[in-house]
């Protein structure tokens, strides 16, 4: 399936895809929010930085420090074939590159 994630405070809108239950992949993805926030020590911030560069969410979490809006994700494909769902993805972010 094919979900898009909405920033809360900005315009900022995230595809992503996955071969499991959506709530999962949500999980995943909120639990590493989590793990880059609060006060580090030098090793603790040296892990948050590898783990912003690990998606686009991410990466725009720790750039812009804005905040996702989990609430309101929407399911807007689903794909059964790992393959389909790559290149569906990969379609959806040239055409939101190119402003489409």
């Amino acid at each position: 399936m094919m979900y898009k994630i909405f920033g809360k405070n900005c315009k900022r809108v995230f595809v992503g895809e996955t071969d499991r239950p959506l709530d999962t992949r949500l999980k995943e993805h909120r639990k590493k929010m989590e793990s880059i926030s609060g006060d580090f020590n030098r090793a603790e911030r040296a892990r948050a930085a590898r783990i912003c560069n690990k998606s686009a969410i991410t990466d725009h979490i720790c750039n812009q420090n804005h905040v996702i809006d989990w609430e309101n994700v929407k399911l807007i494909d689903y794909e059964s074939d790992k393959t389909g769902r790559l290149i569906r993805d990969a379609v959806r972010i040239r055409k939101k590159r190119a402003g489409r």
